[in-house]
């Protein structure tokens, strides 16, 4: 059957991974205890109908340089029924630092894998799949594939852009006339509200989550005070079934 598991940045982004798993590719939330990670904030497990399990954890930063290590430290001693056999890093796609940190995690894998050498592997924050072949505690070797992914793939962004962006783009036309209209009057207030206006939003990070959280806020008002979980599972997810719009996405289909 196999693990797989998902490192991404933080609990927003763990939600949106869990719903879109759900309700496109089948999941469910398990739970039973099973591996939890030391250095991420929580982990949470799912099953999918085949009996694959798969754990979404975040990291709580950016830095997933910790949470990875630990993830071969387990493959190393575990079974090779409990080892992860698909490891998934997705991050923010902030700036060129973003692409910087998954070239790093890329090349400290190359550096790890069994027989392997730094350098001779392609760039891979591209949602494609690299194999590494590892070495376990008893010597023998086993297989890992690797996935980089920065979200929206190309350009500048985070998870939250890019479920806006699909949002925006609905099959129906007033729903998508109405979306881009929220859309656009909520980027001009975060503008007025943004530093050196306010002492608020002074993140670039933290004007996309509220910029985000405006828009749910607007569509959904009666669920603006739930918690953050069922605020999110009022993404109307169908605008994800369009193949094109899950290209972003389709190495998840692989879990």
């Amino acid at each position: 059957m196999g693990r797989s598991i998902i490192l991404c940045e933080g609990e927003t982004d763990a939600i949106l991974l869990s719903y879109y798993l759900e309700r496109l590719c089948g999941i469910a939330y398990t739970k039973d205890p099973k591996t939890q990670l030391d250095c991420t904030e929580e982990t949470c497990w799912y099953d999918n109908a085949s009996g694959k399990e798969i754990a979404i954890t975040w990291v709580g930063g950016h830095d997933f340089t910790e949470a990875l290590q630990e993830v071969l430290h387990i493959n190393q001693l575990a079974l090779a029924s409990d080892r992860f056999d698909r490891v998934v890093v997705l991050a923010d796609h902030d700036d060129a630092k973003s692409e910087t940190m998954m070239q790093t995690l890329l090349d400290a894998l190359c550096r790890q894998e069994y027989g392997g050498a730094e350098g001779n592997r392609r760039r891979i924050y591209q949602a494609e799949w690299e194999v590494f072949h590892l070495q376990g505690q008893d010597g023998i070797s086993y297989e890992m594939k690797y996935c980089g992914v920065l979200i929206p793939l190309d350009h500048e962004g985070a998870l939250e852009t890019f479920v806006l962006e699909q949002l925006c783009n609905a099959a129906e036309a007033d729903v998508r006339r109405d979306n881009q209209k929220v859309v656009r009057e909520i980027d001009a207030m975060i503008g007025r509200i943004k530093p050196p206006e306010t002492q608020y939003l002074h993140r670039r990070r933290d004007q996309i989550k509220a910029r985000f959280a405006l828009f749910l806020s607007v569509v959904h008002p009666e669920k603006a005070f739930q918690p953050l979980n069922r605020l999110i599972g009022s993404v109307d997810w169908k605008v994800f079934q369009n193949d094109k719009r899950q290209e972003q996405f389709r190495f998840l289909r692989d879990l």
